[in-house]
């Protein structure tokens, strides 16, 4: 490793406009269909870890929701986002603007209680999304970015369907 590799893993880094489904990696993806008897379409993490070489939008999409699709109970995302701020503590990301989008979920029949955080829904804004999340994804962050750092996590409505499903995420 050079010094200028050394520098650059040294410095502290951001993340914006994340998708949390997004930072969905192979390994992880394939754990999570074995535990939900979910199909892919990749035969392989190798095969996906290929798949990532996408030459355009369409290529990036599919691999997305091929991996949002075995993300179905709260274990499965309260495991994608340890491993996300796992990985980002690790890469030293010190500000992580995450985002969620539940309609990718609701749209093919996961349940608003899988992410739901129950006697919140009037206060959206104020709370997370993730409430499953929230508190070790906070501690985390308290942990290993900065203490004290809480990241944004606001909800992601997809614009590629009517605006009324969009106001119907809780």
């Amino acid at each position: 490793m050079t010094d200028l590799d050394s520098y650059i893993i040294a410095l502290p880094k951001a993340e914006l406009h994340l998708h949390i489904e997004g930072s969905l990696e192979p390994d992880l993806m394939f754990a999570l269909a074995a535990r939900n008897h979910a199909a892919l379409p990749y035969a392989s993490v190798e095969e996906v870890r290929a798949a990532y070489a996408f030459a355009n939008l369409q290529d990036f999409l599919d691999i997305y929701y091929a991996g949002a699709a075995v993300l179905l109970t709260s274990a499965d995302f309260h495991d994608l986002a340890m491993a996300y701020f796992d990985r980002a503590a690790a890469d030293g990301v010190v500000h992580a603007e995450v985002m969620f989008d539940p309609q990718t979920h609701t749209a093919r029949g996961v349940s608003n209680a899988v992410f739901d955080f129950p006697g919140k829904r009037r206060h959206i804004r104020q709370q997370s999304p993730l409430h499953l999340v929230r508190q070790p994804l906070l501690r985390k962050v308290d942990q290993r970015l900065l203490p004290g750092h809480q990241p944004p996590q606001p909800l992601g409505p997809i614009r590629n369907g009517p605006a009324l499903r969009a106001i119907q995420v809780p």
